[in-house]
């Protein structure tokens, strides 16, 4: 029977659907990254022969982070695929199979891609075409680096010259590496006219991430290298024309002043790269009337009150900061508001809240996650911090931020980063929430960001503050630029990965796809169009500055924004964001929301909390959460502030609600459309392709549990994702049978599925991933732990394919062998063993087991029927979906699952 349940589709979920098939659907083949996430999702053993060929075929992105040799399935590769797959992505030289690993091999791969000279094995290297291979590497040389790992023996006479000619030609950071006595003027002539490295790398969203050697060239001027004896009026002339830094590494007698002039005009800022013995007046005088930015690298000894003056009024953006002090006291006056002349960090106090109302946080408080979740299905962590305040944690105390070179503000950024990163154990799953208060500045933010994405696995969820809104301006003086061109140029500035909300409304559409509805978006959908959104959404998150119209005191008048925001438009933005925020309340009030903002609640808002949502601010300085009885979520406890401080992350647990298109559909036998299975497959997370059989689809649901199957002219099957297995009764038979079927299955199973369940936790507690599949716990892509159904016991292994395995006799004897690289992940099991946390992973038993060896190899696939099985038997507990069917099941005791598993062997 056919459902009539099918709602009418409105124009907003129309928007989202149409996205969603673009990136996922049966056209999105057509995606770049479409066989690699397949593949990876699909696992190695569900691969056949003719899915490998195409998706080797049809990946065709070079990236170093995707090798599509990495998630395929190494049974059915040959020597040509492997071949294809690295002059695609020399990268993949590193999961070629050795029997296919030949030189041949490895020059494809470093003609597509120097880096792989790094994968390719000492043997060939140093065998009879390893000079040809080490010439086409260093001659697509990204890096420069390539000709520290060449072998000595390439680099020695005429050969060697040849080689070091190829690599500067290509990359003229490669001079680097050659011998001082070996750089001639031809070398170094050729170094420095070496172009500038630029690669496009297409990333899975679609956006083309352009990597370039520009900075580092701009930075580290090659001239840096080269001795004196190979310097002439002539290189030197031409290296600055490159880059102008070059003049602050060679010897004065080396640059004319026509050179000097004409690297001012090229851009005047590049006085700060001449000498001062060759700056004069004149020189100095002329770059200021090209561009009064210039003063601030005018030598102190030349800086005037009348070139400041002048300097000043030609030009706003100026700060007066920059100049000396004895001019910033002459000036200060005529240049600096009074309000702002003697500049402390305003202290807010919360008006709102008493101190009985929340919880206060001291800042060595042990960061437990806050689990919200209520334990019964798919949950998610997220971590959140607010309130960095770079320009304050950067520094020491009598440090001034402005007066550290860029390379040292890096340098702390990347400590401080790693600091925050390490505090916990995220992988890609993981969602970091930034409530604002970064940096005053788009510049020192978007250094931030782009050193955190490089370190952070997961998603990252942003707003901004009130001081990213001071624009750089730290007094006030400039014109004020509106907000919205500020907030565009903070959002540009962003790498990718990160999601920067102002009055936006972020969500995972069916849990597969990430959309951001903007502030027109939300308004202009009726509320029962947005709920229906937010009940097909997995994860929802509000997000925006917030503001503080509703502050009598901590608002606009009392320089929040300096000079960017008026108090009417203070007030105005905060009734935009409590119009949204109401919207989104109307539409999914029982739907679990995060609320990301940087002004607390009580500033744009004097409504009560909504007990089901989660609340993230900063703002106050003032450490605290609020967790009622009634359900009210408030963290705003990690705001890390003005004082400098280790750098840690806090979390929560929330439920992650799948979305489900047969929720309103009735018990009983429902014809559905292709297009519709798909949906729910992967909606429920499971990996999803399409039907290639023929035949009607029917879904037959019982009590919210549910069984697919597909009836053609002759015969019945049971669906099981693609694939599909005959089935011996009708239809109704099924529908009739599924209640008892269920209930014996879970009966069964549960005890097992509990203590894998309890396995998995452990591996997540100590870094690991924990994502079951069956039998099986993965560590990693590459370290598992086998739970055995019949006798209990574990067994972790090491495992290229379903075919080589290593096992081992206990969890630490993995972990502390060579094939397993993450410290983090040893350092964690060494401190939670220690102390009794992970008992099931240190288990007494199962350090006692007698082998004859630290590990065996096992050449069979006998623990993967058992595994299959049971991985089918855990979709009825994970996502209420029966993809196998045992008549004996009805038959047989609740309490034992062996007799639905084949026999197996003991594996320890």
């Amino acid at each position: 029977m056919k459902s009539d349940l099918v709602p009418r589709t409105s124009s907003l979920i129309q928007k989202l659907d149409n996205n969603l098939q673009r990136y996922f659907g049966e056209k999105d083949k057509n995606n770049p990254y479409y066989w690699y996430y397949y593949l990876n999702n699909l696992g190695k053993a569900m691969q056949n022969k003719e899915m490998v060929e195409d998706a080797i075929n049809g990946f065709t992105v070079n990236n170093q982070e995707y090798q599509i040799l990495r998630v395929v399935s190494k049974r059915f590769l040959t020597y040509d695929l492997c071949q294809d797959a690295v002059c695609r992505n020399g990268y993949n030289l590193r999961y070629v199979p050795d029997k296919y690993l030949d030189a041949n091999m490895c020059i494809s791969a470093v003609i597509n891609n120097g880096d792989a000279l790094n994968e390719v094995p000492r043997k060939i290297l140093l065998g009879d075409k390893g000079y040809e291979i080490c010439f086409h590497a260093v001659r697509n040389d990204f890096w420069g680096n390539l000709l520290s790992c060449v072998p000595q023996k390439y680099l020695e006479g005429e050969k060697g010259i040849d080689l070091y000619k190829a690599a500067v030609s290509s990359n003229g950071h490669a001079i680097k590496y050659v011998p001082k006595e070996l750089i001639t003027e031809e070398l170094a002539k050729l170094a420095i006219k070496a172009p500038i490295q630029v690669r496009e790398v297409l990333q899975p969203n679609g956006a083309i991430l352009t990597l370039t050697q520009k900075s580092e060239f701009l930075h580290d001027p090659i001239v840096k290298y080269l001795p004196n004896n190979c310097l002439s009026k002539e290189l030197v002339s031409l290296a600055a024309k490159r880059n102008p830094k070059s003049l602050s590494f060679v010897p004065v007698e080396y640059i004319s002043r026509e050179l000097c002039y004409e690297i001012i005009v090229q851009d005047p800022m590049n006085l700060k790269y001449i000498p001062r013995q060759l700056q004069d007046k004149e020189m100095v005088k002329y770059a200021l009337t090209m561009d009064p930015k210039v003063i601030s690298v005018v030598p102190p000894d030349f800086v005037t009150v009348d070139i400041c003056q002048d300097a000043l009024r030609r030009d706003s953006n100026i700060s007066i900061e920059d100049l000396p002090e004895h001019i910033i006291e002459k000036l200060s006056n005529d240049f600096r508001p009074k309000n702002f002349i003697n500049y402390k960090p305003i202290k807010l106090n919360p008006l709102a809240l008493s101190l009985t109302d929340v919880q206060l946080v001291s800042a060595n408080e042990r960061r437990y996650p806050k689990n919200l979740s209520s334990g019964d299905g798919p949950n998610k962590k997220f971590y959140y911090v607010t309130d960095l305040h770079l320009e304050h944690q950067l520094v020491e105390e009598t440090e001034d931020i402005t007066k550290l070179s860029l390379s040292e503000i890096k340098s702390r950024i990347d400590r401080k980063t790693s600091e925050l990163v390490s505090s916990v154990s995220a992988d890609y799953h993981s969602t970091l929430l930034i409530g604002g208060d970064v940096a005053d500045s788009i510049k020192l933010e978007a250094l931030f960001y782009k050193q955190l994405t490089l370190k952070w696995p997961g998603n990252i969820i942003s707003v901004l503050g009130n001081h990213e809104l001071w624009d750089g301006d730290l007094w006030g003086t400039k014109i004020a630029r509106p907000i919205d061109k500020i907030i565009y140029d903070y959002r540009k500035s962003l790498p990718l990965g990160t999601s920067l909300l102002e009055n936006q409304l972020l969500i995972y559409y069916k849990g597969l796809h990430k959309e951001i509805l903007d502030e027109n978006d939300i308004l202009r959908a009726s509320t029962k169009e947005l709920t229906e959104v937010c009940n097909r959404s997995s994860i929802i998150v509000l997000g925006g500055i917030g503001f503080s119209g509703l502050n009598p005191v901590y608002n606009a008048n009392a320089g929040l924004y300096r000079s960017s925001v008026s108090r009417e438009e203070d007030i105005l933005r905060s009734q935009r964001f409590r119009s949204i925020y109401e919207k989104v309340l109307a539409s999914a009030k029982d739907i679990p929301v995060i609320v990301l903002t940087h002004m607390p609640m009580m500033d744009w808002s004097d409504a009560a909390y909504n007990p089901r949502w989660i609340y993230v601010n900063g703002h106050t300085h003032q450490n605290s959460r609020l967790l009622d009885h009634d359900g009210t979520s408030v963290f705003s406890d990690n705001q890390i502030g003005y004082a400098p401080k280790v750098w840690r992350l806090n979390s929560f647990i929330i439920d992650v609600k799948r979305y489900d298109p047969f929720k309103d559909y009735s018990d009983g036998i429902h014809q559905i459309s292709r297009e519709q299975y798909v949906d729910f497959n992967r909606c429920q997370g499971i990996a999803m392709d399409s039907i290639k059989y023929p035949g009607d689809v029917f879904v037959i649901k019982y009590d919210m549990n549910y069984m697919f199957v597909i009836k053609n002219s002759k015969n019945l099957y049971l669906l099981e994702g693609g694939r599909r297995h005959k089935l011996d009764h009708d239809i109704d038979y099924y529908f009739e049978n599924l209640p008892l079927y269920i209930k014996k299955v879970r009966n069964a199973f549960m005890p097992y599925q509990k203590a894998i369940s309890m396995l998995s936790n452990e591996v997540k507690e100590i870094g690991g991933s924990g994502k079951v599949h069956g039998c099986i716990v993965d560590i990693d892509f590459f370290n598992h732990i086998y739970l055995n159904p019949f006798d209990g016991k574990i067994s972790p292994y090491f495992a290229l394919d379903t075919t080589n395995k290593v096992f081992f006799k206990d969890v630490k004897s993995l972990l502390n062998s060579s094939s397993f690289d993450n410290k983090r992940i040893l350092r964690k099991y060494s401190s939670m063993s220690q102390k009794g946390n992970i008992p099931i992973l240190t288990h007494k038993e199962y350090r006692k087991q007698e082998l004859t060896a630290m590990s065996e190899i096992v050449l069979d696939r006998s623990m993967y029927e058992p595994s299959r099985i049971m991985r089918s038997i855990q979709y009825i507990f994970d996502q209420n979906v029966l993809r196998v069917w045992k008549d004996e099941v009805l038959s047989i005791s609740e309490t034992s699952p062996k007799e639905m598993l084949p026999n197996s062997k003991k594996l320890s």
